[in-house]
């Protein structure tokens, strides 16, 4: 019922939300540099590359298809953020707070997210291959078909996650709590378990060593 009411919520945003962002960026992106806080506001499709946003607020902002390539955001919180399809490529996000976030079809790709807060968000078809996430909030998370290659999870929380079909090959998950995981269809060759041995092949929907 939750995530139920979290996409409806998302929709009628996105729906209310039909002013055209791109020619209100730069009015945007000069509140948001000088007072470090823009919550609710709109960004979608807009360009922030190798920006510095550390401890920036965004709460409820719309960041639909922007790109914040090699951006800095440690410390930055985006709870409940709309990031649907967003290019956080090589982002610096330690310590970032996304609880709640919908993020699905967003891209991670080399990202580090040490210690970030993604509890309950959305990454379904999202691309996390090489990020780091050690020590990282992920309990309830949403990684459905998820791509997860090479990604760092040592020590994180995955307890209630949703890895259903989810890409993790290569993945080191060596001491994370996964308390009512679940891991349907989920590829985990190659993977270092929790206990740190070696997913072997053939590791579908569990890890087989």
């Amino acid at each position: 019922m939750i995530r139920i009411t979290l996409i409806l919520s998302v929709i009628s945003i996105l729906l209310i939300s039909t002013v055209n962002a791109i020619d209100y960026a730069p009015k945007l992106v000069k509140k948001l540099l000088e007072t470090r806080s823009c919550r609710k506001c709109n960004f979608a499709s807009v360009n922030l590359d190798e920006a510095q946003l550390k401890g920036v607020n965004l709460n409820n902002a719309i960041l639909s298809h922007a790109s914040l390539r090699w951006s800095d955001i440690s410390n930055a919180s985006f709870k409940n953020a709309v990031m649907e399809g967003t290019d956080l490529s090589w982002v610096t996000a330690v310590m970032a707070d996304m609880n709640g976030a919908f993020l699905n079809d967003a891209s991670f790709r080399l990202a580090d997210l040490e210690a970030i807060n993604l509890e309950g968000a959305l990454l379904r078809n999202a691309d996390l291959s090489w990020v780091n996430l050690r020590e990282s909030k992920l309990k309830a998370a949403d990684f459905e078909n998820a791509n997860l290659r090479w990604a760092n999870m040592r020590e994180t929380n995955l307890d209630r996650a949703n890895f259903k079909g989810a890409k993790l090959e290569k993945a080191n998950l060596f001491g994370a709590s996964i308390k009512d995981i679940y891991l349907e269809g989920a590829n985990l060759e190659g993977a270092t378990w929790i206990n740190g041995r070696t997913c072997k092949m053939g590791s579908i929907g569990k890890c087989v060593y």
